[in-house]
């Protein structure tokens, strides 16, 4: 019925997408336009489930939020593992189990909240190196809303000067 063929458009839009950034060249405004022109003209591959383990994930789900007899769409981190509203979110001390070396979901919470949730496979990826993404990603989204021409590549502080950095902020926001 109606529900199978939404559930299968769900599912076709598994994509394999390679992109070439220059580590001396890329500008962040130049990769997101390599991005958008590849997606644009459709070059991409045929996913392969059987690479999945092999392969970097990005999940992008917006949120339809038209209203449909009378009901409208939660953010799946609302409903996740039975009803989540009104309930504080915890981390916990256990490694979650990853399907990929690494997963990241881009998800749209409401109008106004996006996510960026990130799992990596710890011994391909350990701390050191997911400190480095997470600043990597911080500066790469200040660059695209303030200085797009900027290089993709820019050095990064060591990984003590990181972790240190990191404290600073967790401490001052009450975290730590």
């Amino acid at each position: 019925g109606v529900a199978d063929a939404m559930a299968v458009g769900l599912f076709a839009d598994w994509r394999d997408l390679t992109l070439g950034v220059d580590f001396e060249l890329a500008t962040t405004l130049g990769t997101l336009l390599q991005l958008y022109h590849k997606i644009q003209h459709r070059q991409w591959s045929v996913y392969n489930a059987l690479r999945k383990p092999e392969r970097f994930v990005v999940n992008i789900q917006p949120l339809d939020f038209e209203q449909r007899s009378g009901f409208a769409n939660l953010g799946e981190n609302m409903w996740r593992g039975g009803d989540q509203i009104g309930k504080e979110e915890k981390r916990t001390n256990e490694l979650a189990w990853v399907h990929q070396p690494a997963s990241f979901v881009i998800e749209q919470q409401d109008e106004d909240t996006w996510w960026v949730l990130a799992s990596v496979a710890n011994d391909q990826r350990p701390p050191p190196w997911m400190r480095s993404f997470v600043r990597a990603f911080r500066d790469a989204v200040a660059s695209f809303v303030a200085e797009p021409s900027a290089l993709v590549h820019r050095p990064l502080p060591d990984d003590a000067s990181l972790l240190s950095s990191f404290h600073k902020e967790a401490t001052a926001a009450g975290f730590w």
